[in-house]
């Protein structure tokens, strides 16, 4: 099976809805970075503060989204506060 792509992931990952605002991931601006390496992908998500309710639950959808698409690889997702 072919190695999915950046703009595969990016996609999959912008359509999340983040459970507190109720909007995409991608609407709202919070993904910051998307490395796709051969067992990993690396997830850089910017979130309103370092502890925002419902990280966990928006962790858990965006590793649901990221293995809907084919030939993922495992996720490494990493959550910074927005500046």
């Amino acid at each position: 099976m072919d190695q999915a792509s950046e703009d595969q992931v990016r996609r999959a990952l912008a359509a999340v809805e983040e459970p507190e605002l109720r909007r995409a991931v991608g609407e709202l601006g919070m993904l910051r970075q998307v490395e796709v390496h051969r067992r990993r992908v690396e997830v850089v998500v910017a979130v309103p503060q370092a502890r925002w309710p419902g990280l966990e639950e928006l962790a858990a959808r965006l590793e649901a989204a990221l293995a809907t698409v084919p030939g993922a690889p495992r996720p490494s997702l990493r959550f910074e506060a927005m500046d």
